[in-house]
């Protein structure tokens, strides 16, 4: 109810496939003047208000695909609201903990303890210097995650009776979204569709402002890779 009426309607669909045609919030903030690179806080509520601040939307829905962390910042707001709980809480009480993921947590803001966190890292001049991670994350970021746990995820994924979700769930997200002219986008919901070597392969990056990952899962092949790396540098691809 927070959000303006843009005169067309905005589905959950829309924000999980990025055509929603809403604007980019890290990249409102950054024009700006925020320093986020730098560190600068942004609250969650500040989510609401860019959507807010927003005169139109950029495209109609499901016009165009434009990869923006404001619809799944969005869409955690809305687990939260229908659920009655946190999103940090609802994902630990419904994935990770079913899933034996006892090293993944959502991180609720950027000053919240992560139990042996990472520290992030950008090259300098002279040496490194430490980078904070990007606030307002939470539900387009702000997973804190091991290697191990990871397989855990993408073997749920791959299992004929996982523990969370279903096959049928599952073969909606690794199936491509159609805009409304027909166009394929090459992005399921939450995962990045193509092929890799002749393979099927469904992955997703990951980047905050010095953390780099990976995830590719080939589903003809049964098999996956992840790299994480607390380095601005690395290349994750």
């Amino acid at each position: 109810p927070e959000l303006p009426d843009f005169g067309e309607l905005v589905t959950v669909r829309h924000l999980l496939t990025h055509t929603s045609g809403l604007r980019e919030i890290f990249n409102l903030l950054v024009m700006a003047g925020r320093r986020i690179d730098h560190g600068d806080y942004i609250g969650r509520d500040e989510v609401i208000k860019v959507v807010q601040a927003q005169p139109a939307l950029q495209n109609s829905p499901g016009v165009e695909w434009n990869y923006n962390n404001t619809a799944f910042a969005l869409a955690a707001m809305i687990v939260e609201k229908t659920s009655g709980r946190t999103f940090p809480e609802y994902m630990e009480e419904n994935v990770f903990g079913p899933l034996g993921m006892t090293g993944t947590m959502v991180r609720a803001h950027a000053e919240a303890i992560v139990p042996n966190y990472s520290q992030g890292y950008l090259p300098a001049d002279q040496g490194y210097t430490e980078a904070r991670d990007l606030s307002a994350a939470v539900g387009a970021g702000a997973i804190y995650s091991t290697v191990g746990d990871l397989q855990r995820w993408v073997e749920n994924y791959s299992s004929p009776n996982p523990v969370v979700g279903t096959p049928e769930i599952f073969e909606q997200m690794m199936t491509s979204y159609v805009l409304s002219d027909g166009e394929e986008t090459g992005y399921g919901y939450g995962l990045m569709i193509d092929e890799q070597g002749g393979q099927r392969r469904v992955h997703h990056g990951g980047a905050d402002i010095a953390h780099r990952s990976m995830l590719a899962y080939y589903p003809e092949l049964n098999a996956g890779i992840t790299t994480q790396s607390n380095h601005a540098s690395f290349d994750r691809g």
